[in-house]
């Protein structure tokens, strides 16, 4: 038993508010100290879509597509510090 999220649109269709672009390069900071310096994700258009629709946004706004293991990790590293060698469940 599956539950669809969302679906593949085609290409032709205007961008609309919850669209997930995959292969949208959105920088994310990693390290301000060594190489890479960011990484290219993808993006979630939030942008409202009566906004778009009507031609009331001059720009849009993304926002960074991020797996939950990497969020979990990085709250785990800003509560417990760098060395997460201990908590083997965390995985890579």
């Amino acid at each position: 038993m599956g539950f669809q999220w969302y679906q593949q649109v085609a290409n032709d269709l205007p961008l609309t508010q919850g669209d997930i672009l995959l292969e949208f390069p959105v920088p994310i900071i990693e390290s301000k100290c060594e190489y890479p310096f960011f990484k290219a994700t993808g993006a979630v258009f939030v942008t409202q879509a009566c906004d778009l629709e009507n031609g009331k946004a001059d720009t849009v706004s993304l926002c960074a597509i991020v797996s939950l293991n990497d969020i979990v990790k990085q709250m785990m590293i800003n509560e417990f510090g760098d060395d997460l060698s201990q908590l083997s469940s965390l995985g890579q």
